[in-house]
């Protein structure tokens, strides 16, 4: 039987030009205590609710599924209980679902049969969306602007890699940023400059798409790419006055000059 997460990320491949960056929790988990369920129900969540949560959306909205909904559901109810003490509600369906098992074990492995199913229901539903022009058309436009999705390949523009822990913080950095200043525009455009900030240390704007600096100097996805975009910054700098083309070719100019200068002997 083929794995659902890899149909899935292998239909979103094919339907917007990007895969799904990060793995799956472990499907068969190992639980002797509460406080190990209480981990699995944490991995499980991060996974389904945060890292899946714009192609769910938008996969369940093209094609319902009560899996989906069911996991969904199970998985806030739980964490929430295991967190916190001020929904009743949620405490009350936890503890009823957890009831039925009679260990941690056989609990985690209920909770991991439902996360396949609902993999499985997703799985479906983006084959079926990668199979229709018009649909991936959508679910392209849907994942250009996706935070994670975003930096990954802003990253690979620059040359750069990061451990997973690094990737999540500047990702949830960036979402913060986005909140507090979303700005008007083209919401690609605005996503990949945060990023290539929240990347580079650096929250000078340049008056030109990141990308188009890397374009110019033929850098893109190069070792040196991070290295040109902090000439960008201190030309924008230095030069605030300077815009498209003219940028452009002042930091092509500097870029030459840094280069053709000789070690000191």
């Amino acid at each position: 039987m083929s794995n659902p997460f890899d149909v899935l990320a292998q239909a979103r491949r094919l339907a917007t030009g990007a895969g799904l960056d990060f793995e799956p929790p472990n499907l068969r988990p190992s639980c002797i205590s509460e406080a190990e369920f209480d981990a699995v129900v944490r991995d499980y969540y991060t996974f389904f609710c945060e890292h899946l949560a714009a192609d769910t959306s938008f996969l369940v909205r093209l094609r319902p599924a009560k899996d989906v909904d069911t996991v969904r559901r199970l998985l806030y109810d739980l964490r929430t209980a295991a967190n916190h003490a001020d929904n009743p509600k949620s405490e009350e369906a936890a503890a009823r679902w957890r009831g039925e098992y009679p260990s941690p074990q056989a609990a985690s492995d209920a909770l991991a049969g439902l996360l396949v199913a609902a993999l499985q229901a997703l799985s479906r539903a983006a084959v079926a969306a990668a199979r229709d022009q018009a649909t991936s058309r959508e679910w392209r436009e849907v994942a250009s602007v996706e935070v994670g999705a975003v930096f990954v390949a802003v990253s690979e523009d620059l040359g750069l890699s990061f451990t997973e822990g690094n990737r999540r913080r500047m990702v949830r950095l960036i979402e913060k940023r986005i909140q507090v200043h979303p700005r008007r525009g083209d919401r690609h455009a605005l996503v990949a400059e945060y990023c290539a900030q929240e990347i580079l240390a650096d929250r000078r704007p340049l008056p030109v798409p990141y990308d188009q600096v890397l374009d110019a100097l033929g850098l893109l996805r190069s070792r040196q790419a991070s290295g040109a975009l902090l000439i960008a910054h201190s030309v924008a700098e230095i030069a605030p006055g300077l815009r498209g083309e003219e940028f452009l070719e002042r930091v092509a100019e500097t870029w030459r000059t840094a280069g053709s200068q000789s070690p000191p002997a």
